[in-house]
């Protein structure tokens, strides 16, 4: 859902007459200040295109970040992403979730050629997109999602070919991301030991970059079957 404190440009609020434009970085500060009541921050289902929801929203992701904080870009803010890359560059606890059409929007916006040649793997877009945007993780949706943070040593790319139907259905992308934030938080909780029962098994703790990758999979799976 998007926050009630959220704003639109005046000029689009017909039904609204008496509200004013507001400053993105006034709009911003209370929702930052929730943030820290937050084990993740999920943007994009229902946010619409407005630009100063684009702004606020911005300002919002960059302070999540400088907590450390894990957050899911999908639907339009993607296109916040589209705009300004370096908000989520080199962030590995960042996901974005798009679909077919939202895919090639990020790749033209980061002037990625689109290899077709035989010599291809299924998987080299999506990893090609990971690496130009410094290691966040993608989940590629489609017939196969395709979920990749450019790491891992079984290679750079998890491939969810897990049977069920070959289009999402309206809502489902946005079910995607709301289990995601919950496999998310759940990772938290696992870094903060309070899962923990044993001593003796930290050597074989999972790592936490590998753990954002394996939420993204958790996702997928869960909305695919």
């Amino acid at each position: 859902m998007v926050h009630p404190l959220m704003r639109e440009h005046q000029q689009q609020q017909q039904s609204a007459p008496d509200r004013k434009d507001g400053d993105a970085e006034e709009i911003a500060s209370p929702i930052i200040a929730m943030l820290p009541r937050l084990h993740v921050l999920v943007v994009g289902p229902g946010l619409g295109r407005d630009p100063l929801m684009h702004d606020t929203v911005a300002r919002v992701v960059k302070a999540a970040r400088e907590r450390g904080m894990p957050v899911v870009l999908d639907a339009d803010a993607l296109q916040v992403v589209q705009r300004d890359p370096d908000l989520v560059r080199g962030y590995a606890a960042a996901v974005l979730t798009p679909n077919v059409v939202e895919f090639k929007r990020l790749c033209d916006a980061l002037g990625l050629d689109d290899d077709s040649s035989p010599a291809a793997k299924e998987t080299d877009r999506v990893e090609k997109l990971v690496r130009a945007l410094g290691g966040v993780t993608v989940v590629q949706k489609g017939p196969s999602d395709y979920i990749s943070n450019g790491a891992g040593d079984d290679g750079a790319t998890l491939v969810d070919d897990l049977r069920g139907g070959r289009k999402r259905s309206g809502g489902q992308g946005d079910t995607l991301t709301g289990t995601l934030a919950t496999f998310l938080a759940w990772r938290k909780a696992y870094l903060d030991g309070l899962w923990d029962d044993d001593p003796a098994d930290a050597g074989d703790r999972l790592g936490a970059d590998e753990l954002v990758r394996l939420a993204a999979f958790g996702g997928s799976a869960v909305t695919r079957v």
